[in-house]
């Protein structure tokens, strides 16, 4: 995800809410959640957080969808190595 940085000069960091609970905190203008269930909803808001400590007020909310296979594919069952000689 991303979003437009604030237009304040002394922006430090920005705090990332998912469902309304303060989610992690991140030093640039985006991020990947690599924390999410296939076939799941999630909505996220943004913060800017200045050199004081102040919280700037909440973004408009966005959300996201996830697809595809996030699942791995299972693991290999039979592996068997041997030494050949020449």
């Amino acid at each position: 995800m991303r979003w437009t940085r604030s237009t304040s000069d002394d922006v430090v960091h920005y705090r990332l809410y998912r469902f309304g609970s303060l989610y992690t905190e991140v030093w640039g203008s985006t991020y990947t959640d690599m924390w999410v269930d296939h076939g799941s909803t999630y909505t996220y808001t943004v913060t800017a957080v200045d050199e004081a400590g102040n919280e700037s007020l909440v973004s408009a909310s966005g959300s996201a969808t996830t697809d595809g296979d996030l699942d791995a594919p299972a693991r290999p069952s039979t592996f068997s190595a041997r030494t050949t000689r020449a």
